[in-house]
């Protein structure tokens, strides 16, 4: 039996992938066997980078000897550019200052109907955090009732047991402390244009005058403008830390690899209305950035202070007036539109170093670097949200498959909090496997319930529990 080491480069294994079959054929013409298909599932599953290749996908290009391979779209997919030069490379991340440096912050809007929520949040934070003592927790909320209603509820946070859900508690968080939270009334951190007729005991009239989302980006942009930091989270509260870890690798892996996501979402009305009324805040046009701009992607939702504070001066000198004036002028468009299209448009006139570290990434383009384009077709036609918005959602059935894909594509650009509306139609070994390889820290923005449905699966006997961490 004749026996014979074999090793491919990474270009041969991904970059090239029929790099593969070509060599069978010539090994296989000195009498030479070897499970091709083991070696094909073994690179596809142990690669940090896993471009999966749909069976959909038609090559357009004459063959090449070997041939070359980048992933394309998929034929029903709306986006057909193509995608050259393919190379999957593992991110040059930016050289920062330690994190111990920075003065770190959350900034979390609530109110009376979200109040379990922010105990069950802030519970599995005590639990699993052990780095929550690094981080200013700032939340917002309606008037001065609220304040001693929630802060009252918080003191009721439990003792941390051994375990929590299916992990071991980390050690050092048994029986564990409590956050320190700074609780703030909206009312003493508005800016004074915005106080007519409210008191400490009522700023309702704000969410008569403007919508329910409106009262919420003046709780976010309020404490974005009030409160000192070097980077801080917007968070919303219907929030859950996933597994034991720090809190500040979410912070740290933006400071490395910072990125505004972008994509062609804006395909309806209301995405371009939206588009349009946020360009128009910082006096631009949004045919500057393409009429089809749609910025909700990624819900890891940071700030920096110096970046916070360029956008609303640059407002204001763009229309020789008052930020909030403008603002609400312009139908008051979500916080986040405004500030990731004012970076991208910085980024077009200035080297400022504040700036110029930011990527700016386009969403589809980048699901299909990593093999994910049959997915994304699917969701395409969803209204009113992007792909990163619900990215889990790309490994539902019949996607399954695809979930090493997505966890190579959460470790390579850093993302470690996520939107995941529920909990339905995943498979349980791959959701269990996106969520703990691919590191990820917290849910974001109406998370389900993730510590229930493991200990359902614990009582149901599925052996998960007490799985130890590094924490352990």
């Amino acid at each position: 039996m004749l026996s014979m080491k074999m090793s491919y480069s990474y270009e041969q294994l991904f970059v090239k992938p029929n790099y593969l079959s070509w060599q069978a054929q010539k090994y296989s013409n000195r009498h030479l066997s070897f499970d091709l298909s083991t070696v094909v599932f073994f690179a596809l599953h142990t690669s940090p980078h896993l471009p999966f290749r749909p069976n959909n996908i038609q090559n357009s290009w004459v063959p090449s000897d070997p041939p070359s391979w980048p992933p394309q779209p998929a034929e029903s997919s709306r986006y057909t550019d193509r995608l050259v030069n393919y190379k999957p490379e593992h991110p040059n991340f930016s050289e920062v200052q330690p994190i111990e440096t920075k003065r770190l912050a959350v900034l979390l809007p609530t109110f009376d109907g979200h109040f379990p929520q922010v105990l069950h949040y802030f519970q599995s934070v005590k639990c699993l955090c052990v780095d929550h003592d690094k981080v200013d927790w700032h939340i917002v909320v309606s008037n001065s009732v609220e304040v001693e209603g929630l802060t009252k509820l918080l003191s009721t946070l439990e003792p941390c047991n051994q375990t929590f859900s299916r992990w071991k508690t980390p050690k050092d968080n048994v029986p564990g402390k409590n956050p320190s939270f700074n609780i703030v009334n909206l009312y003493d951190i508005l800016p004074a244009r915005l106080r007519t007729d409210l008191t400490p005991e009522d700023t309702s009239a704000l969410l008569k005058k403007f919508d329910k989302y409106a009262y919420q980006s003046l709780k976010k942009m309020s404490a974005a403008d009030h409160f000192d930091y070097d980077f801080a989270m917007w968070l919303d509260s219907e929030a859950i830390f996933v597994a034991p870890g720090e809190i500040r690798d979410i912070f740290e892996g933006h400071m490395r690899n910072p990125i505004v996501w972008r994509s062609r979402m804006s395909f309806q009305d209301r995405e371009k209305f939206l588009m349009s009324k946020a360009a128009t805040t910082l006096g631009r046009s949004i045919n500057s950035f393409g009429n089809q701009l749609w910025l909700l992607e990624s819900l890891q939702w940071i700030i920096e202070k110096p970046i916070w504070n360029d956008m609303v001066s640059s407002i204001e000198m763009a229309h020789g007036g008052n930020f909030w004036d403008i603002w609400i002028e312009n139908s008051y468009p979500f916080e986040l539109l405004v500030y990731y299209l004012h970076i991208i448009a910085r980024k077009m006139e200035t080297v400022n170093s504040i700036f110029s570290n930011y990527r700016i990434l386009e969403t589809e383009r980048e699901l299909i670097r990593f093999g994910l384009a049959e997915s994304i077709s699917a969701m395409e036609g969803r209204r009113g949200t992007g792909f990163m918005e619900r990215l889990p959602h790309l490994i539902t059935k019949p996607h399954s498959v695809l979930a090493p894909n997505l966890v190579a594509f959460c470790q390579s650009y850093s993302l470690r909090a996520l939107r995941m509306d529920n909990m339905d139609n995943f498979e349980d070994s791959a959701l269990d496997r996106f969520l703990i390889d691919g590191d990820i820290k917290m849910l974001v923005s109406g998370a389900p319930d993730i510590h229930k449905w493991w200990d359902d699966r614990i009582k149901n006997g599925d052996a998960i529990n007490n799985t130890e961490t590094s924490y352990s």
